[in-house]
C-alpha cells in the first residue's frame, strides 16, 4: 500500500510544479486524489480513503464518480447521513448512476426504509446495461425491498429472477421462504429454508425460521430438528431463547 501511495504523492507533486491551466490542474490533482482514495479502499483504509476522496470532490465536484466513491466511504464508515447526503448529491448529477442508486437502496434497506430503496432500485435497472452479478443483487435487494413493504407476492417474483440468475445464491432463497410463509405456502417456504441451508448449513436465521414456518405447517418433527440445530451451531444467540421455548411446547 505504501508503495503505492508513495508514487500517488510523487505524481502529485510533479503536477502542482508543472501545471498552468487552474481548471485543468484541479481536474488532474482531483483524479490523483480519486486514484489514492481508490487504492485506500482496496487497504480498507476508510479514514485514509475519506481524507483523499474529499479532496477530490471538493476539486470537482460536479463529478458524479468522485462523489460516489467518497458516499461508499461513508457507508463503510457508517457515517450513514453523509453517505446519503453524497448519493442524493451523485444522482442530481447523473440521476441513472448505477452503482449510486445500488448502494443508496441497499443503505436503505439496512436502515429498513424499504419504500425508500425500492425507486433506487428501479433506476439502476435503466443505466448501463448491468452485469451478471449485479443483476442478481438488484433482484435480491427488491425481493428483500417488497417483503419489507409487505408486497409479498412481488417480492417472491423478485427473489425468483435472482435464484434464476445464480441457483447457488443463498439470500434469495431465504428471502422467498419469507414471502411464501407470509402467503400461507408453508411447503415452499420450507423447500426454500432447506436450499438456503444446503448452501450455508451455519445459517442460523434459515434453521429458525424452518422451524417457525414447520410449526405452521404441523410438521412437528421438522421444526423440533430445526431449533434443536439452532442451539447447536448459536446456544447463545438472539435466536437461542426462542428456539428453546419453541422446544419445550414441542416436547
Amino acid at each position: 500500500m505504501f508503495k503505492r501511495i508513495i508514487l500517488l504523492c510523487i505524481v502529485l507533486s510533479f503536477v502542482v510544479a508543472c501545471s498552468g491551466n487552474r481548471t485543468k490542474r484541479n481536474e488532474t490533482l482531483a483524479a490523483i486524489h480519486y486514484d489514492a482514495g481508490r487504492v485506500y479502499i482496496q487497504d480498507k483504509n476508510f479514514y485514509g480513503a475519506l481524507e483523499e476522496l474529499v479532496k477530490a470532490v471538493e476539486m470537482v465536484p460536479d463529478n458524479p464518480d468522485y462523489r460516489q466513491m467518497l458516499a461508499l466511504t461513508y457507508y463503510a464508515r457508517k457515517m450513514y447521513r453523509e453517505a446519503i447526503s453524497e448519493y442524493i448529491k451523485t444522482l442530481q448529477i447523473k440521476p441513472q448512476h448505477v452503482e449510486a442508486n445500488m448502494n443508496l437502496a441497499s443503505l436503505y434497506i439496512e436502515l429498513k426504509n424499504w419504500d425508500l430503496a425500492i425507486p433506487h432500485l428501479e433506476a439502476a435497472q435503466t443505466g448501463r446495461l448491468l452485469k451478471k452479478r449485479e443483476h442478481e443483487m438488484l433482484y435480491n435487494n427488491m425481493g428483500l425491498a417488497y417483503y419489507g413493504i409487505k408486497d409479498y407476492k412481488k417480492s417472491v417474483i423478485y427473489s425468483k429472477k435472482a435464484i434464476e440468475l445464480d441457483p447457488n445464491f443463498v439470500f434469495p432463497y431465504y428471502n422467498l421462504g419469507m414471502a411464501l410463509d407470509k402467503l400461507g405456502k408453508y411447503d415452499k417456504a420450507i423447500d426454500a429454508y432447506k436450499r438456503a441451508i444446503s448452501l450455508i448449513p451455519g445459517y442460523v436465521d434459515a434453521h429458525y425460521n424452518l422451524g417457525v414456518t414447520a410449526l405452521k405447517n404441523k410438521d412437528r418433527a421438522t421444526a423440533k430438528k430445526a431449533f434443536m440445530r439452532v442451539l447447536e451451531l448459536d446456544p447463545m444467540g438472539e435466536r437461542a431463547k426462542s428456539a428453546r421455548d419453541n422446544l419445550q411446547r414441542l416436547r
